[in-house]
């Protein structure tokens, strides 16, 4: 979600910038300059001390839950209904998920 905002930011931007063009330029110089900002990778390498280690690995377990819950969900109202059910009907739902799994948050 917050790569599309990111790119729709850019592509206002550039399309601002290139107003004295023609149409196809624009484009042309909009998908140059977004292709350059998608090909940049930046990786990090973290030292976590053990209580940070043991904080991230909770973390991670509690998103491992939250998506396979989601996705059960969404499994389960399609085989009833015939279409998956919107992330704001599993927004609704979370709560019930944390009072059943306390250590959610």
């Amino acid at each position: 979600m917050v790569h599309y905002q990111i790119c729709d930011t850019l592509s206002k931007i550039v399309y601002d910038s290139y107003a004295h063009t023609s149409y196809l330029q624009k484009i042309n110089k909009l998908s140059k300059f977004i292709k350059y900002f998608m090909m940049k990778l930046f990786k990090f390498r973290l030292y976590p001390t053990i209580n940070q280690s043991s904080q991230l690995n909770q973390h991670i377990v509690s998103c491992r839950l939250v998506y396979n819950w989601a996705l059960d969900q969404n499994v389960k109202t399609y085989e009833q209904i015939g279409k998956a059910g919107s992330r704001f009907d599993l927004n609704k739902l979370i709560p019930k998920l944390k009072n059943q799994n306390s250590w959610l948050g």
